[in-house]
Parts: C-alpha cells; sequence; structure tokens
C-alpha cells in the first residue's frame, strides 16, 4: 500500500471514529442543548430521517443512493485520483458518506447536533463530506489549472 493510500485510508476511518464518538455524545449530553453563542451557534441533539438539509427522501432511496455514491467514489478513487487534494478530499468525503450511512442504516435516520444561525442542522460527517467536495471543486477548478499551465511552459 502506497504511503499516500494509507493516510487516505487512516483519514478516513479517524473521520468514522470521530463522528460515532460525537454522535454518541450528542446522544448522551445534549438533549437540552447547548447554547454557545446565543441565537447563533447550540449544540442540540436533533434527528434527521431526511437528506442533507432536511430535503424528504424515503430511507431505503437514501440507502440505494448512498451505496452507489460510495461504489462511484472508490471507483474514482482508485482510477483517477492525481494530487494529494484530492487523496485527502476523497478520504474526507468517504469517511463522512460512511459515517452517516451506517447509522442510517441501523437506525433509519442521522443524528445532527450542530446548530449555526438558521442553516439546517448538522454533524461531524457532514462537515468532512462539505469540506472533502469543496476541497475536490476547488482541485478541479484552480489546482489542476495550474499544474496544466506549469506543463506547457
Amino acid at each position: 500500500m502506497k504511503k499516500r493510500d494509507f493516510f487516505s485510508l487512516s483519514l478516513a476511518v479517524d473521520i468514522i471514529i470521530l463522528d460515532i464518538v460525537t454522535k454518541w455524545l450528542a446522544h448522551a449530553h445534549l438533549a437540552k442543548g447547548i447554547e454557545i453563542i446565543p441565537q447563533f451557534l447550540v449544540l442540540q441533539l436533533h434527528k434527521n430521517p431526511d437528506l442533507a438539509f432536511s430535503i424528504p427522501f424515503p430511507n431505503v432511496m437514501q440507502i440505494v443512493l448512498s451505496v452507489g455514491l460510495l461504489v462511484l467514489l472508490i471507483v474514482y478513487w482508485k482510477q483517477n485520483q492525481r494530487t494529494s487534494y484530492e487523496h485527502f478530499a476523497l478520504a474526507a468525503v468517504f469517511g463522512g458518506a460512511v459515517g452517516n450511512l451506517s447509522e442510517r442504516i441501523l437506525f433509519g435516520e442521522v443524528t445532527d447536533f450542530i446548530a449555526v444561525w438558521q442553516f439546517p442542522v448538522f454533524n461531524v460527517a457532514d462537515i468532512s463530506i462539505s469540506l472533502g467536495v469543496a476541497v475536490l471543486l476547488w482541485s478541479e477548478l484552480f489546482a489542476k489549472k495550474k499544474i496544466k499551465g506549469s506543463q506547457g511552459n
């Protein structure tokens, strides 16, 4: 196994563990909620049976969709990965997706507990997925152009 692949796998596993631990802590301690910054940041237990941003969608279809996306992610990881940014990003997306998918399969819903202003409530897995997607987009839009531009000189 390449060093970069080992790092990516370790990062994905770390994200899964962090997601599980924080969701467990949310269940154990956040039933009443903790207001960190009044009217802006609240830690409070919220169970989400829907898709991202609380978009309604049948649970079975969410699981099928999630498994399909994980398979596509693995195929992409194996075939097209070129930069360190992509390794990091794909590991972040994979770890977050597995964290949320495992909870959805086991309990039929996902535990969210971070409420920021009027944004939908989210969790560590959601942060990881969002960060990974943002890095992939950045890499695709800017980093690869820079690499291609420097190869042409």
